[in-house]
């Protein structure tokens, strides 16, 4: 199931000046085939953190083997919390130990590409931060917010506790448009 965002020039970015850009290169009305011209940055749309985006000198994405990337995800459900309290992620722990990542729908993708999505957004407290890492199995985490960090938490704490534990982070992720199609 692909939960990723498509590339255009309206997706939701931190900043105007990350704006992604989509123009058309050539057509083929005027040069016999189609090719689009993108300016991104590696932060543009559904994207992957690997350890180095926190981490001086860790590891790169081109470091891990595309087969790092594919597994079975457990979906949990966060949508009544602002930050999901350690005590509630704990109730999991069985589903933890059988799977490669976790993904987390908070339901605030319904505002992906309005202002609103960019600010207060629902994510990961520190604890269950650090209570991932502390799985070998766990590959990586996602969440359909822009960020796994609280909007105030400018020191990054748990991206650097997911990523220094070697884990990757994807987002934002588009569950809401196939959520017909995921089992809980």
């Amino acid at each position: 199931i692909d939960l990723s965002y498509k590339l255009s020039n309206n997706m939701s970015s931190y900043s105007e000046e990350e704006k992604a850009q989509v123009k058309d290169f050539a057509t083929f009305e005027k040069d016999n085939f189609n090719e689009k011209k993108l300016e991104i940055f590696s932060h543009t749309g559904t994207h992957i953190d690997a350890p180095y985006h926190m981490i001086d000198n860790a590891k790169t994405i081109d470091e891990y083997p595309v087969e790092y990337f594919m597994g079975k995800a457990l979906l949990i459900d966060i949508s009544e919390y602002y930050l999901v309290p350690l005590e509630d992620f704990k109730e999991n722990e069985s589903k933890l130990k059988e799977v490669d990542f976790i993904i987390f729908r908070t339901g605030w993708d319904i505002y992906y590409g309005m202002d609103e999505y960019l600010k207060f957004y629902p994510s990961i407290d520190l604890d269950c931060a650090e209570y991932i890492a502390t799985f070998d199995n766990i590959r990586g985490i996602g969440i359909d917010t822009i960020s796994v960090d609280d909007f105030s938490n400018k020191s990054y704490d748990v991206h650097k506790a997911i990523l220094g534990s070697g884990k990757i982070i994807i987002i934002p992720l588009n569950i809401c448009e196939i959520s017909d199609r995921i089992k809980m």
